[in-house]
């Protein structure tokens, strides 16, 4: 193997590694925004505990058919949101939501500054959620919170949940979404490659002359 091809394979190595870091949820204790109007309010039911909005990426699930405004985070104005601010960007694979069963969540994400939908989720699984964030489906939710998930290849730097579909009562439990930290080469893994590439130039623009 040339020099040049050496210090090629050392960068590509370099970014590689950084790429295959461990898949965590990395939305665990990340810093979480109400924005809009309604946030506690019940409507006519009871038993109304809202819980602090961090509360929803603290990684533990309330129990399955937990009723929608116990220690959960809820609403009633369907223009109202969550946004949850990742602690930097990440290659996110899974994202998963627990919520109220009878409604539909929009998850969207930011990435570059640019919003995004990620789709549309309504929370009607029960089960339990794996470490890599897939769900173990053990049945259906006919009543209080649910698990709902979405496959995904995309960078986050936040998310949003809004409500789209519904009774105009919701309520989320918990959020969590699955990835690594987008790679970002070092400088000197930049270097090293800014080196073999100028010098691949300078080989070739020889051997045509």
């Amino acid at each position: 193997m040339s020099k040049l091809h050496g210090i090629l394979l050392a960068a590509v190595l370099s970014v590689s590694v950084a790429a295959n870091a461990g898949v965590t949820d990395v939305s665990l204790g990340a810093s979480v925004t109400e924005f809009g109007s309604s946030f506690g309010d019940s409507g006519s039911w009871s038993g109304g505990a809202l819980a602090a909005p961090n509360a929803i990426t603290n990684g533990s699930f309330l129990p399955v058919g937990n009723q929608w405004n116990t220690n959960t985070v809820f609403w009633t104005n369907p223009s109202a949101y969550l946004q949850i601010n990742l602690n930097g960007s990440y290659n996110v694979s899974n994202v998963v939501l627990e919520a109220d069963n009878n409604d539909l969540y929009q998850v969207s994400y930011l990435h570059n500054g640019v919003w995004t939908t990620l789709g549309n989720l309504s929370p009607t699984v029960g089960g339990t959620v794996n470490a890599n964030g897939t769900i173990n489906q053990t049945g259906t939710i006919g009543w209080g919170l649910g698990l709902n998930g979405a496959g995904s290849s995309i960078t986050a730097s936040a998310f949003r949940i809004q409500a789209v579909g519904g009774d105009n009562f919701y309520g989320v439990g918990q959020f969590q979404a699955y990835g690594a930290p987008a790679p970002v080469p070092e400088p000197g893994t930049t270097a090293l490659m800014a080196l073999g590439l100028g010098a691949l130039a300078f080989v070739r623009r020889r051997s045509q002359s």
